[in-house]
């Protein structure tokens, strides 16, 4: 099975217009990447989230049972999205932390429905920008965390490797713009 991540890095714009849907089984969308495409699944591990985001479609949203009794009460409209709570993907034998971010969530998330392939797409990790431009005070988006969260996701992502799920980072370099995985050649 063939998963996508959105998360809402600014190359995450290189997307608008292409036919995401079609190429993938699972789409998984990070905090307000769902903002931009119908997604089966949201992940939004803070209760903040909810009331910065106009989502597209009716995705499930993924979130501790906490953050969404939180979210529930702060916007009534929380309880008409079905809610999975992502303590509840138990992972054998992977790096603890994995909970704490929304990507390394979401890779999760789509190796637990089955996915074997999974392209992870606006991973940017430098700036404070969402893909629209957008920049929230309150996220913490700083060159320290981008670091330990790349160190995670190369964690994470060999981890899974060892299971036979193959995870990647489709995105813009510093010689080239972001590219559909479709355009990329296998490793």
């Amino acid at each position: 099975m063939k998963a996508c991540v959105l998360c809402p890095g600014p190359s995450l714009a290189g997307l608008i217009g292409e036919p995401i849907r079609e190429r993938y089984d699972l789409i998984v969308g990070v905090n307000r990447a769902v903002e931009l495409l119908e997604c089966d699944y949201w992940v939004a591990l803070d209760t903040r989230t909810f009331g910065i985001t106009n989502v597209s479609g009716k995705p499930i949203l993924v979130t501790s049972s906490v953050h969404y009794r939180k979210m529930c009460q702060e916007w009534p409209r929380a309880r008409e999205f079905e809610h999975l709570d992502h303590k509840t993907l138990v992972q054998r034998k992977l790096s603890p932390g994995w909970s704490t971010k929304g990507l390394l969530t979401a890779v999760v998330l789509a190796c637990a429905k089955g996915a074997t392939n999974i392209d992870c797409y606006g991973v940017d990790w430098k700036g404070t920008a969402d893909f629209d431009g957008k920049t929230f005070p309150r996220q913490k988006r700083t060159r320290k965390r981008w670091e330990k969260e790349t160190r995670r996701f190369g964690q994470l992502s060999q981890a899974l490797a060892k299971r036979g799920v193959m995870v990647r980072r489709v995105g813009p370099t510093a010689e080239a713009p972001l590219r559909p995985a479709r355009a990329l050649r296998p490793h």
